[in-house]
């Protein structure tokens, strides 16, 4: 996986792996949100992108919910959500993800499909307008056709536009600012409108500060990167591979940054960093050894 190096501007990052009906869903973001999920709504192995999972809704009361934190609040900067998405769903304007109560206040913000035909996708902002539609695609092609599609909204200074499968499909000029609203993120549904999303979402995440799309371009075709990895090996004290659990550490915060099992077999670890800057790795004892021995310090993650 290559390193990502803006992220340390990534707000949320859902690889949706996990086992199957699992709701335990990771923010693997620098923040670390936490993730709830609602009614049926949970990890699913039967379909998904990059030979991971997905996020799994049945359209009837199945939601998951992020925190309202300033994070997650764009105000007048760039920003940009993304996500992979597949559904069948002809119910108009189903929400796969928006803030909103149902009374559309100021500062919410909503993203739909099938809202001005079968197939299409919408943007609808409070802040630009509480009654108009900020950016909408055409039906065709359409989004509800069972597929796995790659879906990108992204603000670059007063530019917005909406990318399905890299090709934008909808733009529009505002250069406003998106008041900060005390609500919480939903995935899956629009509160109060009943407008409950039925599919699949993958690979969720949402980068504030940067308009990571300003032309057409070549989807994903791996999982979203993070900060880079540790690698390493680990040795038993007489010298052999060994298995053990080794944790990275950010030296000037102390903040956890990952960690991962050792081979059995290899002594061979591989990290995936959840923050850039150094950090000290520390593998921890197995049974019948000493204290956790320090592997190495001033590490940053590649």
């Amino acid at each position: 996986m290559a390193k990502d190096a803006d992220f340390d501007k990534v707000s949320l990052l859902l690889h949706c792996d996990g086992a199957n009906g699992s709701t335990n869903i990771v923010d693997s973001s620098p923040a670390g949100h936490v993730v709830t999920a609602y009614g049926n709504a949970a990890i699913s192995t039967a379909q998904g992108v990059f030979g991971l999972p997905s996020l799994a809704f049945d359209g009837a009361d199945d939601y998951c919910t992020l925190p309202d934190v300033a994070a997650l609040e764009f105000g007048a900067a760039d920003f940009t959500v993304e996500f992979f998405i597949r559904t069948t769903q002809t119910l108009t304007y189903a929400c796969p993800m928006g803030r909103d109560t149902g009374s559309f206040p100021v500062g919410a913000w909503a993203i739909l499909i099938n809202g001005n035909g079968s197939g299409s996708i919408q943007l609808w902002n409070a802040s630009y307008s509480q009654g108009s539609v900020h950016l909408s695609t055409s039906a065709s092609p359409p989004l509800n056709d069972g597929a796995w599609h790659h879906v990108a909204l992204v603000r670059n200074g007063s530019a917005w536009a909406l990318y399905v499968d890299g090709t934008s499909r909808a733009t529009n000029t505002w250069a406003g600012t998106m008041a900060d609203v005390a609500l919480p993120i939903n995935l899956g549904r629009d509160p109060g409108y009943g407008r409950d999303f039925s599919g699949h979402l993958a690979q969720v995440r949402i980068t504030k500060g940067l308009a990571r799309y300003t032309a057409n371009f070549t989807p994903p075709t791996e999982p979203f990167p993070m900060a880079g990895s540790f690698s390493g090996t680990v040795m038993s004290a007489s010298g052999a591979p060994a298995a053990r659990l080794v944790r990275a550490m950010r030296e000037d915060t102390g903040a956890f940054g990952g960690s991962a099992t050792s081979d059995a077999g290899t002594g061979a670890y591989s990290i995936p960093a959840t923050s850039e800057g150094a950090h000290t790795l520390i593998a921890y004892p197995g049974t019948g050894e000493d204290l956790p021995a320090l592997l190495l310090r001033g590490v940053t993650p590649v």
